[in-house]
This record gives C-alpha cells, sequence and structure tokens, in this order.
C-alpha cells in the first residue's frame, strides 16, 4: 500500500541520517510496526509514556487499557469507552479520564495527577500507581 511505501522510506531515511521521527497516528497497527518508544495521549495531554511494547503489552493507565480493549474484534459487541470527553474549552480539575474511568476514585475528581514511575521506562499520569509507591519513587517529568 502507499502508506507503507511511504513509512518505510521515512524510516529508512531516518535510519540512515541517524536521526529521531516523532509520529503521530491513531493506528496502532503502525505504532506498532513503526516505533520504539509510544506516549498515549488523552483530552490533549500525554497519560501515558514509554517503550512500545511494554506500553501496548502492560498497558498502566485506565484510558490506555480501555482504549486497546476497543481492539479485540472477537467480542461479541462492538467495543467502546462509556462516557464522553471532556470539554476542553473549560479547565479540567483532577484527571480529564475520570469521568470514563472504572478505577475512578474521589483523589483522581480533585487533584490533577502527576507522573508516576511504572515500570523501569514506563509511565503514567495516574493516582492509581501513586498509592503503590514509596514517595521518594514519584518523579516528575513534566
Amino acid at each position: 500500500t502507499v502508506q507503507k511505501q511511504v513509512l518505510e522510506t521515512l524510516m529508512n531515511r531516518v535510519r540512515e541520517a541517524g536521526m529521531t521521527m516523532l509520529l503521530i497516528s491513531h493506528d496502532i497497527g503502525v505504532i506498532r510496526h513503526t516505533c520504539d518508544h509510544v506516549a498515549i495521549m488523552y483530552a490533549g495531554q500525554v497519560v501515558e509514556y514509554g517503550p512500545k511494547d511494554l506500553v501496548l503489552e502492560k498497558p498502566a493507565h485506565p484510558y490506555t487499557q480501555a482504549l486497546l480493549s476497543c481492539l479485540d474484534l472477537n467480542q461479541r459487541r462492538m467495543p467502546y469507552i462509556l462516557g464522553t470527553v471532556p470539554d476542553l474549552r473549560r479547565e479540567i480539575s483532577g484527571c480529564a479520564f475520570a469521568n470514563r474511568c472504572a478505577q475512578v476514585s474521589e483523589d483522581c475528581r480533585v487533584n490533577p495527577p502527576a507522573w508516576e514511575h511504572v515500570d523501569t521506562h514506563q509511565f503514567a499520569r495516574c493516582v492509581l500507581y501513586h498509592k503503590r509507591l514509596q514517595q521518594s519513587d514519584v518523579i516528575s517529568i513534566d
């Protein structure tokens, strides 16, 4: 396909020049086959970041988990994420995904989540991990 040829050409040029390429896509298949690292965005902000294999195989943020579960086409009904995206014209208090999250707590609705270290090189903006970590393990990559 044309998409495959364009991506292969870009990747070859990037390798030859020793450069890095930033690819923005909704196509998980393209990301899976072309990227080394992935940043998952929700409501205009990155909610999870890490090596592609870690993020796509062991998603940490509830949005990433819900997003990837929608790719399971073996379900009887078409998968989707309940609720609606927040109105980005208004200030969001707490986590932007809180109204759609199955694991939401009151803390999620009140406090904006900080970056939390989930795995060796994997980070998520979610209070679920803050509760599991010692304060000294919490990092900021803002």
